[in-house]
């Protein structure tokens, strides 16, 4: 089927990437817009509100609500595993991987696809497939112009002006649109729509856990795109010794055979999706001024004839059964107290025979520890575990990052911050005894030093340390950085092997982190294109995202941010917040880069 043309009238195709812009609106739009029974449905108004702008200021003619009827393809796992793995709330067998979405968007999803259909506006999702893919497979088939509404930067492969195809990017909120076509492209990152991806695949992505080329940023890809064309001639070029390739950028391509053979499949959306046969007029056709809102009313209120049920335990009825992958069973080989408060507990045995780590410095595993009181039947199975026991009976987990891996040894090295007998893994590495029992599920990561990168910065409490100094010690001769490590006293400092000088700051007394934000701050930033790291405590991270995204305007892909705790939660609160908290941060911040522009 193609899409805009009608007895020889130009259609205008208008394509919304549905979950994207729901949360956008989520954080834009006050929890005060409930439900008659006290629910929030702010996403569905907010949503509501932006598709009424949406065609009242573009007119489309034919508008489809595009869904993510699978998050995180397998196919494309299994290509690249490390494919947005860093996003997982619960892993599964059968059946997509569950993502974290906050507590209270979860319940609104089916209401927002209950109200769309309402209104007569088509609402498409294709199993096994992203709505990405959905939207490059209904752009490829369009006879007239598209319209591409979305927050993800990775539809820009599409733009096409040839073709009247363009991406509307919400900068503020879901109020403010980059109308983003070629020309536009072509000033912000050196290529057109057609190059984009490529561009994406050699650079990488952290946020989606694409790794790109070590050395290869996004400057020295437009470049390599410029002189070759697109990535098959960079490929070319790597084989002919004339060729102008630099012998370090040679060597890095020639090295990343196996990532740039298969990572084409994952970058590129789809453009064969078997889409159902749906009528994507707009109701009412392009003289409507707006869509009307019968689903949810000003006051938020819901009408949608039968109610829809909102809570926790309707929801997870409706999803299909999980089933948990098999975690890594290995033993406590040797502890090490490192400083007065950091614990190091070293893992063998032959349940890591078949664990493999790749070139990320800021890989975690999710340690899996019974509930209190709990014992479980051996073998361990946890499918099993998960279908017999109830919720607040299953093992809790633990997230913590990998201070080293030793392929031939297979020994994974641990470190923990221990506070007495503050929390639930500090106190167990501390007691823990060699021979003991561990399990884990992972590894994830995404980040590793770019060596094209003209500086690095690195900065973090005790919890990034591992990760920072993994960092550091992967770092190539001669490569300029400069890390700041928060630490409660000159007694928590480490050896670290680099001759990257660190600045180590002594909290006392002082709040988390902010001798680390004021350090930074008065850093005198080197010229040239930095890559950063900033983890800790969520609160002077926010600062420093603060800092770098809209005063320094870093780009987000050359930056690796995330607050790995919050003072006053422990990991599963924080966990369950924190996809909340970093949306809240990201529109604060497009905001404010906005009210500066």
């Amino acid at each position: 089927m193609a899409y805009g043309m009608m007895r020889g009238v130009t259609r205008r195709l208008m394509l919304l990437d549905t979950a994207s812009l729901y949360f956008r609106a989520y954080f834009g739009v006050p929890d005060s817009v409930r439900a008659p029974d006290g629910t929030p449905v702010n996403a569905v108004r907010g949503l509501l509100d932006f598709i009424d702008r949406l065609v009242k200021d573009h007119h489309p003619d034919d508008l489809v609500a595009c869904m993510d009827a699978d998050w995180r393809p397998q196919w494309r796992v299994d290509l690249i595993p490390s494919y947005k793995a860093h996003r997982v709330a619960v892993e599964t067998e059968t059946g997509p991987d569950e993502e974290e979405v906050p507590d209270t968007l979860s319940p609104q999803v089916p209401v927002i696809e209950d109200v769309l259909d309402a209104l007569g506006i088509a609402r498409v999702g294709v199993e096994g497939y992203e709505a990405d893919d959905v939207i490059g497979t209904f752009t490829g088939r369009a006879t007239g112009p598209v319209d591409i509404v979305t927050g993800d930067r990775d539809l820009y492969q599409l733009v096409d002006d040839e073709r009247g195809v363009r991406v509307l990017y919400p900068l503020k909120g879901v109020g403010t649109l980059q109308l983003t076509d070629e020309t536009w492209l072509r000033e912000k990152y050196g290529v057109d729509g057609s190059g984009y991806a490529d561009l994406a695949l050699l650079r990488g992505d952290p946020s989606d856990g694409l790794p790109g080329v070590p050395g290869i940023g996004e400057k020295t890809a437009a470049k390599l795109l410029d002189a070759f064309g697109d990535l098959a001639g960079i490929m070319t070029a790597v084989d002919d010794p004339k060729s102008a390739l630099t012998p370090s950028q040679r060597k890095r391509l020639d090295e990343s055979r196996p990532y740039v053979a298969l990572a084409p499949e994952v970058v590129r959306v789809a453009g064969d999706v078997p889409l159902p046969d749906v009528d994507t007029a707009l109701p009412g056709g392009r003289s409507t001024k707006s869509v009307p809102a019968k689903g949810v009313n000003r006051d938020g209120d819901a009408n949608l004839g039968e109610p829809k049920s909102l809570n926790e335990e309707a929801v997870m009825a409706e999803r299909p059964a999980r089933r948990p992958r098999k975690p890594h069973s290995a033993r406590v080989v040797r502890t090490e107290r490192l400083t007065p408060h950091m614990q190091r507990v070293v893992l063998g045995g032959e349940g890591l025979a078949e664990f493999t780590a790749g070139t990320c410095t800021d890989h975690y595993v999710k340690l899996l520890f019974a509930a209190e009181g709990v014992t479980y039947p051996e073998p361990f199975d946890l499918e099993r575990i998960r279908e017999e026991f109830p919720r607040e009976q299953w093992p809790v987990t633990r997230t913590y990052t990998v201070r080293a891996w030793d392929p031939e040894l297979r020994e994974l090295s641990l470190d923990f911050v221990v506070h007495g007998d503050e929390g639930l893994a500090g106190p167990w590495a501390a007691r823990v005894q060699p021979g003991e029992t561990v399990r884990f599920m992972g590894p994830g990561g995404a980040y590793a030093p770019d060596a094209s990168a003209d500086w690095h910065l690195l900065a973090g409490d005790e919890s990034a340390l591992p990760a920072i100094a993994a960092a550091l010690e992967a770092l190539p001769d001669g490569a300029v950085a400069h890390a700041f490590l928060e630490v409660s006293g000159r007694d928590e400092e480490q050896k670290i092997d680099s001759d990257v000088n660190v600045v180590w700051l002594h909290r006392g007394d002082r709040p988390v982190g902010e001798a680390l934000v004021e350090a930074v701050r008065a850093l005198d930033f080197p010229e040239g294109r930095m890559q950063a790291f900033v983890h800790g405590e969520a609160a002077f991270v926010k600062e420093l995202r603060r800092l770098l995204r809209v005063e320094r305007e870093v780009p987000r892909e050359d930056l690796s941010i995330s607050g790995y705790w919050r003072l006053g939660h422990n990991e599963d609160g924080w966990q369950a917040a924190k996809r909340e908290w970093n949306a809240q941060v990201e529109a604060e911040q497009e905001a404010s880069s906005a009210a500066a522009s």
